[in-house]
């Protein structure tokens, strides 16, 4: 048995038959006027989406430690690390100054799980040094600083990291990712053909973020192949929005699987 495996099952003892695994979704900026123009959109107003079948629905709210309406890095490190932090900010508490000075490092619940010996993956549309995946393996007082951001991914040691974000990992950060134990893919048929599953697997499908999915049955129509998502100015989004506390909404499907 691996010194991994001894501390997953001391972890497990410990629950005493609670849930032993979870996943968490994150619909990034999404609030219930998200959920209801969706649900418009897709039947109109008294049709019903899967997710109105859960059996929990909770409000937060949202502000940041330095601004009424938050970021994606403050309300990802909120989540990850139970405590509100500065936007522009990951995983460091409200000591830090975006960009300017580090805090308190904070320790996202997945490395608190990963140094328990639970498996962890994590997967995203957006590329996977973006805030919202990044808030869950890094610290950093710059979110943008998404290549110094890379060398934590790799650090991170996770099991499975799938995502957009090729730019952000040269060769030369491939090749040490390589020496520390990461299978690196760029295709699905390369991530199928993945045989060892104790193997760290980081999969970088697109140069920055995933393409949506009506973009890609776009593209398949005319016989090629969407183009990547470029992302919008995260200090520009910011600046827009500081009127008022906003409120998104949480729903849970009442148990861990």
């Amino acid at each position: 048995m691996t010194a991994r495996s001894e501390r997953r099952r001391s972890f497990f003892r410990e629950l005493g038959g609670l849930a032993i695994s979870a996943v968490l979704f994150i619909g990034d900026g999404m609030g219930p006027a998200y959920v209801t123009v969706t649900r418009v959109a897709r039947g109109g107003a008294g049709s019903r989406l899967r997710i109105d079948a859960l059996p929990y629905t909770a409000l937060t709210q949202t502000h940041s430690a330095d601004s009424p309406v938050t970021d994606s890095a403050a309300a990802a490190s909120a989540m990850a690390c139970g405590q509100k932090t500065v936007n522009g900010v990951l995983c460091e508490d409200g000591t830090a100054i975006y960009q300017k000075r580090d805090g308190r490092k904070l320790e996202p619940i997945a490395v608190w799980a990963r140094k328990r010996g639970l498996r962890v993956g994590l997967v995203t549309t957006t590329t996977v040094t973006h805030a919202t995946p990044a808030a869950f393996y890094a610290n950093a007082r710059d979110r943008d600083a998404e290549g110094e951001i890379a060398k934590q991914t790799i650090a991170s040691g996770f099991d499975l990291i799938l995502g957009g974000g090729r730019t952000f990992f040269p060769q030369d950060l491939r090749a040490e990712a390589r020496k520390e134990g990461w299978t690196i893919v760029e295709t699905a048929q390369a991530l199928r053909a993945v045989g060892d599953l104790s193997a760290h697997v980081l999969g970088l499908f697109a140069e920055s973020y995933l393409p949506y999915q009506p973009e890609i049955e776009a593209a398949r129509k005319k016989g090629g192949r969407a183009e990547n998502r470029r992302p919008r100015s995260r200090r520009r989004r910011s600046r827009r929005c500081r009127a008022s506390p906003s409120t998104s909404s949480r729903r849970a499907a009442g148990r861990s699987s």
